[in-house]
């Protein structure tokens, strides 16, 4: 099955058309929790393999490299949990 220019660029404009008219809120809270979650991921995993002096995150005087896993995590699941959460429902035509 072979494809042509115009049903390409017929399905790039549907494509287009229904992102559209989703909620852009929705879809950046979902790609702004997604980042978040796995930059988290990431933290805990340099944070389990490294030595405690290559990962520094000093509050005050002490080395704290558990803090910005745990506040990422929690910023990433809000997000994404108010992204599922918040579908609109249809309003009732009158």
């Amino acid at each position: 099955m072979t494809l042509s220019s115009d049903s390409c660029n017929l399905v790039v404009k549907q494509v287009v058309l229904s992102w559209e008219k989703e909620d852009t809120d929705e879809m950046g809270r979902l790609i702004s929790g997604s980042i978040c979650l796995g930059i988290a991921a990431l933290l805990v995993i340099l944070n389990l393999t490294l030595p405690p002096e290559e990962m520094m995150f000093t509050v005050g005087d002490q080395n704290m490299p558990f803090v910005p896993p745990i506040i990422l995590g929690i910023v990433g699941g809000a997000l994404l949990f108010s992204a599922f959460t918040s579908r609109k429902e249809p309003e009732a035509e009158e």
